[in-house]
């Protein structure tokens, strides 16, 4: 018993370790009851001796720091909204997320500024697609002279490849993973590893929240079975090849992609064959994105006679700051669509 004392003496003949990364340490859930505690261990100087009392509060200052109750919250960055918000859902006050994509930016031309820079060289993870969807970010992470663990969601998962490989100029394939609730299953699992490996004891912490996200995923993917199973249209057009992933999962076809590269203009014939499997498959809308253009696909629409709705792959915009409010939007456009 003396040489535990002593052992805990020694520890508090030194500064008490406090955390640089101010007003996070408070969002603990425990800490209200940890601070309780603190102060009835003072209030107790009429009934213990007063040597040891402060030797009780180093104690127990000891075990809440060693525990990771007063620990930083770990540093992440993502490169697009739903993937940060998968973080946040598993990681809860437990990690500080930023995300780099500016709300209502593409991905695909996104050109990051140099606080985008800045933020990479604060974080100990980043979460990115891969497959060529968040080059600009991953290339910006390899330049940081700060150890940032690079974490690729899309590696491991089955991409799918079509002719001119979607048009995305990725030769490992489509990295719109993430719009199939299935696969954004499979994220969640390979994001709670990853925080469980950088931060082993809020692995628990991790691990339930996990299981609890994917529940509600789970329930997401029931909701867009049903849905699906009630349209009256299982075709579409799409602004560019997202929701290949999500098609094949429910059972709906792309019967035409206006731009199968953003960016690169289709032709006039590819317009007109647009146009015609429009007519042919009784299709009442195109698909067009928040991100990009609309134009081109406006000029198909008026010549098709139908109208333009959007689906957006991206979210971040208001009502659609999560991955959940992101689907649960874009399935209401597919049932405005195709019901």
């Amino acid at each position: 018993m003396i040489e535990r004392k002593a052992e805990i003496g020694q520890f508090c003949s030194g500064p008490f370790p406090s955390p640089s990364f101010s007003g996070k340490v408070n969002s603990y859930a425990r800490k209200d009851r940890e601070v309780h505690i603190l102060v009835n261990v003072l209030s107790l100087g009429g009934r213990c001796m007063k040597r040891q009392v402060p030797l009780l509060i180093c104690f127990l200052a000891f075990t809440l720091y060693a525990s990771g109750a007063l620990a930083q919250p770990l540093k992440v960055v993502a490169s697009i909204s739903p993937i940060g918000d998968m973080v946040r859902e598993v990681g809860g006050d437990r990690v500080v997320v930023r995300v780099l994509l500016p709300p209502g930016a593409s991905p695909h031309v996104f050109e990051p500024t140099p606080g985008t820079a800045k933020d990479i060289t604060q974080a100990r993870l980043f979460f990115g697609v891969g497959a060529g969807l968040d080059f600009w970010a991953e290339k910006l992470v390899r330049a940081s002279k700060e150890h940032i663990r690079i974490i690729l969601l899309s590696e491991g998962i089955k991409l799918l490849h079509e002719e001119g490989d979607h048009g995305h100029g990725h030769e490992t394939g489509n990295p719109h993973v993430w719009l199939d609730p299935l696969l954004a299953m499979e994220i969640v699992r390979k994001v709670e590893q990853t925080l469980a490996e950088t931060d082993p004891q809020g692995a628990h912490t991790y691990r339930v929240r996990s299981a609890q996200y994917i529940a509600k995923l789970q329930a997401l993917d029931a909701e867009i079975r049903n849905t699906v199973s009630t349209f009256t249209i299982k075709s579409f057009v799409s602004f560019h090849p997202a929701w290949d992933y999500f098609a094949l999962r429910y059972g709906l076809k792309s019967v035409g992609v206006i731009e199968e590269s953003p960016g690169k203009e289709p032709s006039p014939q590819r317009l007109q064959t647009i146009v015609k499997a429009i007519r042919h498959y009784h299709i009442r809308a195109v698909f067009a994105e928040p991100q990009l253009n609309p134009k081109i696909a406006e000029v198909i629409a008026h010549e098709a006679g139908v109208k333009v709705i959007m689906l957006d792959p991206e979210g971040g915009l208001p009502g659609r700051e999560t991955y959940l409010g992101l689907m649960k939007y874009n399935l209401a456009r597919l049932k405005e669509a195709m019901q």
